[in-house]
């Protein structure tokens, strides 16, 4: 098992290498329990998330062993490179990587809790959304593009929020391992089709390519023409890969 712990939380050692153990063991408040599983932990004060990714198949256990650091890695040091460029998650506090005969199996990422809710529930779940809200969403967006941010997983539970007194929103944002970084600002075409996977629902698309537009200078309608057509292929295309997965079942 390879353990890498943040130097500011080496305090903690010995509770934090135990974690990969305790989520083996159903200890802990399991979070979420899918295709990666998620359970929060508490020791003396710190409060944890831990993700234990999903077990590697043969050929990602050969990729992550030579050619490309691992999910539990780069969420790790994503956290940092977003934080350093003025985005605000969760600050990373340890991985660890399980090896089975010299190859990676298993992978878990480790960093505080941030107790804020998921933008989700409050826009795309709600019958009507608050603009003001989906407004600082599509501002917070074109500031990761500005800042040469591809967010690899740029949907709205992803995003966790806290307004202030003053009315501003807060966003700290979670699940960072497929992020991308660039050192210029991301073409409009990398943007568009990072967008598409905001959310399925039009209304609140369009308000938010507007925004986004407004936000970065950039022509309104062409953004929200742009953005619709890439969301249309985008879901053809899922349509067509759970297609072809049904009649692969069906033989």
């Amino acid at each position: 098992m390879k353990v890498y712990i943040h130097p500011e939380y080496h305090s903690y050692s010995d509770f934090l290498e135990t974690i990969p153990n305790q989520i083996e063991q159903g200890k802990g408040i399991c979070i979420h329990d899918g295709r990666n599983k998620v359970v929060l932990f508490e020791n003396q004060g710190l409060r944890v998330v831990a993700k234990k990714f999903k077990p590697a198949n043969w050929i990602q256990r050969i990729g992550y062993t030579f050619f490309r650091p691992t999910k539990a890695k780069r969420a790790y040091l994503y956290a940092g490179e977003l934080r350093k460029r003025g985005i605000d998650t969760p600050h990373e506090i340890a991985y660890f990587e399980e090896s089975v005969h010299g190859f990676f199996k298993n992978g878990w990422f480790v960093c505080e809790e941030c107790a804020y809710p998921q933008v989700f529930s409050v826009l795309d779940a709600a019958t009507q959304f608050p603009t003001d809200l989906a407004a600082a969403v599509a501002k917070h967006i074109a500031l990761m593009h500005e800042k040469g941010i591809y967010f690899g997983d740029l949907n709205l539970g992803n995003f966790l929020y806290s307004q202030g007194g003053d009315g501003t929103y807060h966003f700290v944002m979670v699940d960072t391992n497929r992020s991308r970084f660039s050192s210029t600002a991301l073409p409009l075409t990398t943007c568009i089709r990072n967008l598409r996977t905001v959310t399925h629902r039009r209304e609140l698309y369009s308000f938010i390519l507007s925004q986004y537009a407004t936000a970065r200078g950039l022509d309104e309608a062409f953004v929200v023409e742009q953005g619709l057509n890439s969301l249309e292929k985008f879901e053809r295309s899922i349509a067509t890969k759970y297609f072809l997965k049904g009649l692969l079942k069906k033989k």
